[in-house]
């Protein structure tokens, strides 16, 4: 194992590229989970097909479930909505 306090960007880069463990270089204490703790609510909707279609490509795409793309999908155009609210 590589001493955390002595190891450069470029050996955690090659560290990382190689898919080699990379916990012992993550400070737990830093570590955060957005959205946690939140309530979580279910609803309800017709969605159309086509936008099925491309969110399951998505989830394989990135090896998750069809409802986590839903999620973040979701959360990031509530962002935006809040972003652009707080602009105005």
């Amino acid at each position: 194992m590589t001493d955390a306090k002595m190891i450069t960007s470029d050996e955690i880069d090659r560290i990382f590229d190689e898919g080699e463990d990379m916990t012992p270089f993550v400070r737990s204490d830093s570590v955060r989970f957005p959205g946690k703790g939140d309530a979580v609510r279910k609803i309800n909707g017709s969605i159309p097909e086509w936008v099925i279609v491309e969110m399951e490509r998505e989830a394989k795409h990135l090896a998750v479930s069809r409802s986590a793309i839903m999620n973040i999908w979701l959360a990031e155009k509530a962002k935006d909505c809040q972003r652009e609210r707080a602009s105005a």
